[in-house]
C-alpha cells in the first residue's frame, strides 16, 4: 500500500504509448473515507491507451504521487508541444506549488517528512529548469523571467528567478560542471529562503522600510534554514548534496569582505555556490518590480552592483556575469549608490542618488 498525497492528472496529459516518466497508482479502497492506494504502473512501463479505457471504467481515476508532480509537469513539456511560454508557466506552477506547501505549514509542524518531500519536489522542478534552461543566456533568461505571471507573495517568485539565475551562472562559471552540480546549483537557489518560513508575514510582506527590530529578525532567515536542512533524517534525492545546499541556504548573505552575516565569513571561506547565489539574489532583488518599487534597468543594476564587486559580491564570479551581460546591455552611468545596509531582504522605495 502507498501513502503520502496523491493527486488526478489531467487524462488528455498523460504520457500514453512510450514509457512512463512516473508512477500510476489506482485507489482500490471501495470504503468511502479510507483511500488504499496500489501501484499500477510503475516508471518505465508503457501505459496504452487500451489500457487506459479500462482502468477507467473499473476505477475512474488514475492518480500520481504528489512528490512526482515535477516529473508529470515536465512530461507535459516535452510531449505536448507547448510553447516556450507555457513551458516556463507549467514549470513555475510546480515550483510555486513545492514552495506554497512548505511555506503554509505551521512552523512547528515542519517535519522532516515535509523537508526531505521538499527536497525531492525541488529536485524535480529543478530538473526541469535546467532542461528549459539548456538554450538560454543570461540575458534572454532576464527577458524570459519579466514575462512571467507574479505570484503575490514576493518570496515566491524571488525563490524562482534566484534558481534560474543560478544554474546559468554557475555554468558559466564552472563550464565542465557535472549534471548534479547544476542541480545542485539551482536548488541553492530555489531553497535560499527557506528559513523565511519563521519569519511573521507582517515583516515579509512589509512595504515600506524595515524597522532596525524588524531587520534584526529577517537577518535570523539562514540561520532558521540551516536549522531547517539540519535535521536528524533530512536526506536529498538521489544527486541532491544537502551539505551543500544548506550551506547556500546559511552563507548567501555573507559579503566577500566579511562585512555580511550570520557569520562574517570573508572571502573563500565563503562556499562558492553561495557566491554564486549572492550575485544572483542581488540581480534578481534590483531588477524585479515589487509592489512598492520599480525595477532597475539591467544597465542601471549592473552598474550598481559594479559598485559593490569584491565588498558584497566574489569579483571573478561578478566578472564573468558582468562580461556575458554586457555582451547585450551596456553598463549605464548612474549616480545611484547603495545605502550602506542595502540588503536584498530590506525593502528599498528608492536607491540613494548622488549629485
Amino acid at each position: 500500500m502507498a501513502t503520502g498525497v496523491f493527486f488526478v492528472p489531467d487524462p488528455d496529459l498523460l504520457v500514453m504509448e512510450r514509457a512512463s516518466p512516473y508512477n500510476l497508482f489506482i485507489n482500490s479502497s471501495a470504503v468511502e473515507g479510507r483511500d488504499h492506494f496500489v501501484k499500477i504502473f510503475p516508471i518505465g512501463d508503457t501505459l496504452t491507451k487500451a489500457d487506459y479505457i479500462q482502468l477507467k471504467q473499473k476505477y475512474q481515476q488514475v492518480y500520481i504521487s504528489e512528490i512526482e508532480r515535477g516529473a508529470y509537469l515536465r512530461a507535459i513539456c516535452q510531449y505536448f508541444g507547448k510553447s516556450e511560454a507555457e513551458k516556463v508557466q507549467i514549470l513555475k506552477s510546480s515550483a510555486l506549488h513545492h514552495l506554497d506547501s512548505i511555506f503554509n505549514v505551521k512552523t512547528d509542524e515542519v517535519s522532516v517528512d515535509i523537508i526531505n518531500q521538499t527536497l525531492d519536489g525541488t529536485r524535480q522542478t529543478v530538473e526541469g529548469f535546467v532542461e528549459l534552461l539548456k538554450g538560454y543566456e543570461l540575458n534572454q533568461l532576464h527577458e524570459l523571467i519579466g514575462s512571467l505571471s507574479f505570484h503575490d507573495f514576493y518570496t515566491y517568485d524571488h525563490s524562482i528567478n534566484v534558481s534560474m539565475y543560478c544554474i546559468l551562472i554557475y555554468k558559466l562559471s564552472t563550464p565542465d560542471a557535472s549534471p548534479d552540480q547544476i542541480i545542485n546549483a539551482g536548488m541553492g537557489g530555489f531553497l535560499h529562503d527557506i528559513g523565511k518560513i519563521k519569519i511573521p508575514n507582517k515583516i515579509l510582506n512589509k512595504v515600506g522600510r524595515l524597522t532596525d527590530e524588524e531587520f534584526l529578525e529577517i537577518q535570523r532567515h539562514p540561520t532558521f534554514g540551516k536549522e531547517f536542512l539540519s535535521q536528524r533524517g533530512v536526506k536529498g534525492p538521489k544527486g541532491a548534496n544537502v551539505d551543500l545546499i544548506r550551506d547556500v541556504v546559511y552563507q548567501h548573505h555573507e559579503n566577500f569582505d566579511g562585512t555580511g552575516y550570520p557569520t562574517r565569513l570573508k572571502g573563500e571561506e565563503i562556499e562558492f555556490l553561495a557566491r554564486v547565489t549572492a550575485i544572483a539574489d542581488f540581480f534578481d532583488a534590483i531588477t524585479t518590480k515589487r509592489s512598492y518599487a520599480e525595477a532597475l534597468s539591467v544597465e542601471e543594476a549592473l552598474n550598481l552592483m559594479k559598485k559593490s564587486r569584491a565588498k558584497k559580491i566574489d569579483p571573478r564570479i561578478f566578472d564573468s556575469f558582468l562580461l556575458h551581460m554586457t555582451e547585450k546591455y551596456h553598463e549605464k552611468e548612474s549616480n545611484l549608490v547603495l545605502a550602506d545596509d542595502f540588503d536584498p531582504c530590506q525593502p528599498h522605495v528608492k536607491l540613494k542618488r548622488t549629485g
